[in-house]
């Protein structure tokens, strides 16, 4: 949500203010997927963690032919912020009706409500790094779930942090320790979504693969490819994420440096 505003802003159509002030004030009653003013939770470390539209956006191009894309007069007292908010509602609410017609037939999945189920799509989004295997995220997801089992997405947790890196330290789990959003530390989905997901991964919701077997997962960064690996063999897991750890040392350097345009932190 943070980067979808900063986007518009730069363009002059809104601000992450007007966006917020939004997210903290007003009720959307046709919509029963986004949540109520006092349903989410807050979280210091990331600003937009708990924003009601995370997650609730549809990813495309869309059309506005009503918006007020002229600067006020510098001297028009509070001109900035009206036009910036009138614009953000009109955005906010002609996108919400765009979603509701994308969730409407989404049916009961494997025992998740709706809500669970965007919050799922979007760890699939974030976890299915190459845009490919969303089914197969799906299906360990799904499978964590039944067994009861701590989902451990490292995407969630650095929704907590605010920030991405190839792979996570010990340190920041320690920060977000408490954190909601530490599927580490804790069983459950997370309380909001962590990201607007494409139809690939609410699909793999809907339809995750038919695949008892698949439980571990991880991802090379050199190679673009996710490793797949049986419940039984977390050995075989464990030399994976060695391996595409040694790929990304041998490539980029030490994993705690940062990779500019992928991750970085603040």
């Amino acid at each position: 949500m943070q980067d979808w505003c900063k986007r518009l802003a730069a363009q002059d159509i809104l601000t992450c203010g007007s966006v917020l002030y939004l997210a903290r004030t007003e009720n959307y009653p046709a919509h029963s997927f986004v949540p109520g003013l006092r349903d989410l939770p807050t979280q210091s470390k990331n600003p937009f963690a708990g924003n009601r539209f995370e997650g609730l956006l549809s990813p495309g191009v869309f059309a506005f032919t009503d918006l007020d894309l002229k600067k006020p007069v510098p001297d028009a007292a509070g001109a900035f912020e009206e036009r910036d908010l009138a614009n953000a509602r009109k955005v906010i609410k002609r996108l919400l009706a765009i979603s509701a017609a994308r969730l409407e037939h989404l049916p009961a999945g494997k025992g998740l409500q709706l809500r669970e189920q965007i919050i799922l799509a979007s760890m699939v989004e974030k976890e299915a790094v190459s845009n490919v295997d969303h089914d197969k995220v799906a299906a360990v997801f799904y499978n964590r779930i039944a067994r009861d089992d701590k989902l451990g997405s490292c995407p969630t947790v650095e929704y907590a942090l605010g920030f991405h890196r190839p792979f996570l330290l010990y340190r920041d789990l320690e920060s977000v320790s408490s954190s909601p959003y530490n599927l580490y530390a804790r069983t459950g989905l997370p309380p909001t979504p962590i990201c607007f997901f494409s139809d690939a991964a609410l699909a793999a919701v809907k339809k995750p693969r038919a695949d008892n077997s698949i439980y571990f997962f991880v991802f090379d960064w050199t190679t673009g490819k996710l490793r797949f690996e049986n419940i039984s063999d977390y050995a075989k897991h464990r030399e994976n994420a060695d391996r595409a750890k040694e790929n990304y040392r041998l490539k980029y350097g030490d994993i705690r440096q940062l990779f500019p345009g992928k991750f970085y932190e603040q």
